[in-house]
């Protein structure tokens, strides 16, 4: 009679800092979008941070919308914040210093989160062949 544990707690955690860079970059993208779009684009980034704060306790889940709130975000940041970094007409010096502020901080979220989750994969995979 061995203690089971339930699948969420059998995966790994993502790091503290991880999580931190992705509450970071999701509050940054949200206040930034709500500027240039409206209010309504901080939904986005919203299930990012959602999936950040959860993933300790829900840890399959958090994943989960980490990664699908990044895919969400990287769709409609980067393509829409480089149009606004190249054409600074559109909203002056402010609105371009938070469009390439937010492409920078989401380009290098997607890079750490990818990172992080092939590293949570190798350890799953390395744990079930022992």
């Amino acid at each position: 009679m061995g203690s089971q544990e339930p699948e969420s707690q059998k995966s790994p955690s993502v790091s503290i800092k991880t999580r931190l860079l992705v509450i970071v970059t999701g509050c940054f993208t949200a206040l930034a979008g709500s500027l240039a779009v409206g209010v309504t684009f901080s939904i986005y980034p919203g299930i990012m941070v959602v999936g950040a704060i959860l993933q300790p306790r829900f840890r399959i889940l958090g994943r989960g919308l980490m990664l699908a709130g990044a895919l969400l975000l990287s769709a409609w940041v980067i393509p829409y914040g480089v149009l606004l970094a190249l054409d600074l007409t559109i909203g002056g010096p402010l609105v371009f210093g938070f469009a390439l502020g937010s492409v920078l901080l989401v380009a290098v979220c997607d890079v750490v989160l990818v990172i992080e989750e092939v590293r949570i994969r190798r350890r799953v995979t390395s744990n079930k062949s022992d």
